[in-house]
Formats: structure tokens, C-alpha cells, sequence
């Protein structure tokens, strides 16, 4: 109730609508088939929330198991299956405004924004960005995935967060609505 009633909630998806909504949704209806073992779903689920922005990916592997991992291929098919016409049109060229986004464009970053004042250097200032966050997503999947045996484990609701928001940290453009995940 009191996330559905903070401003930015309010203002973001009601007065906005920013379509984010439905990727929380599928991701929050995957952690709870996950806790369910319901696998089909929770991959059908995460392509769903895939298909609305691309950056749940991310967390992905965080969902898989020696258990589900033959059903992987689920959520691959449902989150990037609709995007195989364009790739027999335009190859590549699908993801060309990812590289534009990141080395032409920046508002409200934070670590990327600190990287481009030190060297006025947009184009530098993302590829050690993009560097650190991948150094940091393989530590996270390595050392702190879900199903790895540790002392303490943390729930996969808490690591998707910690990716999401080294992620942003790093991203060179973070719009307001974009912490709504968080």
C-alpha cells in the first residue's frame, strides 16, 4: 500500500504512464514462482518483463538452478522471441540505440557523470562504466547467486536489487521512473 501511494509511483505510472509497471510485475510474479519451483512460469514471466525493458536480464541468472535450468530457454524465447523478425530485417542494428544511449546521451548519472567530469570524456567516461558493472555482475553471480552454498544467503529479491542499483549507478541516463523498480 505505502509503495503504491509514493509520489513518484503515483506520478511515473498514473499521471505518466510509464509502462515499467508491468515489468515490476513480472519480475515480482517470477520471484514468487520461483519460490513456488514453478519454472515454466517464472521464465514466461521474466521474458514478459524482459520484453517491457531490457535490463531485467540482468538478474536472470539469478533465477537459474541446477534444478530449472533446462527451462532457461523459456524466458529466452518469450523475452527475445518477438524481436526475431528484426534481426532478419536489420541484424544488429536492433540494439544500435544501446550504444547511442550510452555514448551520445547522459542525464542524472551518478558514477558515470562523476567518470565525465574527471575526463570531459562521454564516450571514456562509458566504457569504464560499462567495465566496472561487468566486474561487479560476474562478482554477484559468482560469489552471491541464490543457490550457491555460503553462510549467508541472501534472497534473490535482495541481489536483483543490489544489480538494479549498481546498474543504475553506472548507467550515463537515469530517469526518475527508472528507480521505481527499486
Amino acid at each position: 500500500l505505502l509503495y503504491g501511494l509514493h509520489p513518484l509511483i503515483l506520478t511515473a505510472f498514473a499521471g505518466h504512464g510509464h509502462q515499467d509497471v508491468f515489468m515490476i510485475a513480472g519480475i515480482l510474479g517470477a520471484i514468487a514462482a520461483r519460490s513456488r519451483k514453478k519454472w515454466s512460469l517464472m521464465f514466461v514471466l521474466l521474458g514478459l518483463a524482459i520484453q517491457v525493458k531490457y535490463f531485467p536480464i540482468l538478474i536472470v541468472p539469478l533465477f537459474i538452478n541446477r534444478v530449472n535450468w533446462r527451462k532457461a530457454w523459456i524466458g529466452l524465447a518469450v523475452g527475445l522471441g518477438p524481436l526475431i523478425p528484426f534481426f532478419f530485417k536489420d541484424g544488429m542494428s536492433v540494439f544500435a540505440s544501446f550504444r547511442k544511449f550510452g555514448h551520445a546521451f547522459t542525464f542524472n548519472s551518478s558514477i558515470h557523470g562523476l567518470v565525465m567530469l574527471m575526463t570531459d570524456n562521454i564516450h571514456f567516461a562509458t566504457i569504464v562504466c560499462e567495465i566496472m558493472f561487468v566486474l561487479i555482475w560476474f562478482t554477484i553471480m559468482i560469489k552471491l547467486h541464490p543457490d550457491r552454498v555460503t553462510g549467508t544467503s541472501l534472497e534473490i529479491s535482495t541481489l536483483s536489487t543490489i544489480v538494479f542499483c549498481v546498474y543504475f549507478l553506472l548507467l550515463p541516463t537515469v530517469h526518475s521512473w527508472y528507480l521505481t523498480i527499486l
